[in-house]
């Protein structure tokens, strides 16, 4: 299946594409090198998430674009069948604070999935959607327990 390529806007297309694996999401966003910097943060994130029991994660924003230099990455995780007390403490706390906290530690920052947007919507609905063009786009899904993170860096 694979990530489809990026429409003239430089999103992916609507809808949920799910990795193959972890080397694909390392060939296709890892272009630049802060976009490799960010994912060494995001695969230790993800480590985290994998050994806590997280069985989905969606990752959105500029990092899934082609955008040349993305600030961070962002998106979301499942909580079904979490560990809580396996799980980064920080990757609990979804205020401000925390987001900040999340930037500094991983690169990037993933709320849970029962988190609500600013504007009371699904926080999958917020991430689907540009905002500031009013269009839907494309998010990854990183299905956890199919991807072996084991085999980069």
């Amino acid at each position: 299946m694979g990530i489809p390529p990026f429409n003239q806007r430089g999103f992916l297309p609507p809808g949920e594409h799910k990795l193959d694996s972890w080397e694909e999401l390392v060939e296709r966003f890892g272009t630049t090198r802060r976009r490799q910097r960010l994912l060494v943060g995001l695969k230790r994130v993800l480590l985290n998430l994998q050994q806590a029991g997280c069985q989905k994660v969606y990752l959105d924003g500029s990092f899934v674009t082609k955008k040349g230099k993305p600030n961070d990455y962002d998106g979301f995780w499942e909580s079904e069948k979490v560990n809580p007390e396996k799980l980064d403490s920080i990757l609990l706390d979804t205020s401000l604070e925390g987001c900040r906290e999340q930037k500094k530690k991983y690169g990037g920052e993933l709320l849970t999935a029962d988190t609500r947007a600013v504007n009371g919507q699904t926080i999958y609905g917020y991430y689907t959607i540009d905002v500031e063009r009013g269009i839907t786009k494309g998010i990854v899904c990183v299905e956890l327990q199919l991807v072996d993170l084991q085999l980069w860096f």
